[in-house]
């Protein structure tokens, strides 16, 4: 009976170690590099300024996100088949309380800006945007602390800043109120290696971290559990820990050498916008498990890029010398 108890328990741990095995794709530069061509564009709006332009689509809408002066934010919004301004924006003043660099995301026909350093959420329905010129955006307090999250539900999942610790998950869930209890004295800083893109699944339970400072993507689950990287033939960049009165801080050693600079998905495929350098930049399209299906070449570094519902285009804010450029790509084509 002992013998067949401790049989049983190494079958067991075979099994729970396989289980938890991840799985590795190595994406060679030639896969890349037989990239060649340049996809014809659309080309749907200039802009002079050297803003950062974060882009939607919501069906027939692109949602254009842009910072006026006094950090105030404002949202414009296009017509997807002409290119043209629907004639007007939804503004976000700073009032008393600047917005500070928010954070971007979509859910459910709505844009999600969030603010770590006011800690608010501003929910913006795009098409009762676009046709009520008195619309007012809904307010929301928070307490999360992250450089990126996603809808899930009604609630939140959104990147750890503390998920460089080992002691710490890589993602985490809200609640409903999209409010965390972050356990008590969190000493923890992750300067720069945090920034990324989460993008989701929901009908799967599968979410892409896109990391923008490595030339890597992990797969989980909406656990957090790892169980796919895809990774680039490129150096990672070393992450360093240094302990300082009494905090950890996590930094890069090196610079950059390549990159993905956004990301977006849809049901069916996850899209990437990745830099080698200033004059090599790609557009990669992934299905859900980590394939890499598709890709082409585009003239400018993207800031931005928003996939389709139905998949077919791919639009891009790309720098164009010293201006930016709204692009539509087919991705039949």
């Amino acid at each position: 009976m002992k013998r067949l108890t401790i049989l049983l328990l190494l079958v067991y741990t075979s099994i729970s170690c396989e289980a938890q095995k991840i799985k590795e794709i190595d994406i060679p530069s030639e896969s890349i590099d037989s990239f060649t061509g340049r996809q014809p564009a659309r080309e749907l709006y200039r802009d002079s300024s050297s803003a950062y332009f974060p882009i939607f689509v919501i069906e027939n809408i692109i949602c254009v996100t842009h910072p006026r002066k006094g950090f105030e934010y404002a949202i414009d919004f296009y017509d997807k088949e002409t290119g043209e301004s629907l004639g007007h924006s939804i503004d976000l003043p700073a009032e008393d309380l600047p917005w500070f660099n928010p954070l971007y995301s979509l859910h459910q026909g709505s844009i999600i800006l969030h603010d770590n350093t006011a800690k608010r959420i501003a929910v913006i329905d795009a098409q009762k945007a676009v046709n009520d010129s008195g619309y007012t955006p809904v307010i929301r307090e928070t307490n999360i602390l992250s450089t990126r999250f996603v809808p899930y539900g009604d609630r939140l999942i959104f990147w750890n800043q503390y998920g460089h610790d080992p002691h710490f998950p890589r993602i985490e869930v809200s609640d409903t109120e999209w409010n965390y209890q972050y356990p008590n004295q969190i000493k923890i800083n992750a300067f720069n290696v945090d920034h990324g893109e989460v993008l989701l699944n929901q009908r799967e339970d599968i979410v892409f971290f896109v990391h923008k400072r490595q030339p890597t993507i992990e797969i989980m689950d909406t656990r957090g559990v790892v169980n796919t990287i895809i990774r680039f033939n490129h150096p990672a960049t070393e992450i360093a820990s240094i302990e300082m009165n009494g905090t950890r801080t996590f930094v890069y050693k090196q610079p950059l050498v390549a990159c993905f600079t956004a990301a977006s998905s849809n049901e069916g495929t996850v899209a990437v916008s990745y830099s080698e350098s200033k004059d090599s930049n790609y557009i990669l399209i992934f299905d859900w498990t980590g394939k890499l299906i598709n890709g082409f070449k585009v003239s400018g570094e993207v800031y931005s890029l928003s996939v389709s519902n139905d998949g077919e285009f791919i639009y891009t804010w790309e720098n164009s010398g010293n201006e930016n450029v709204l692009k539509e790509y087919s991705t039949s084509q």
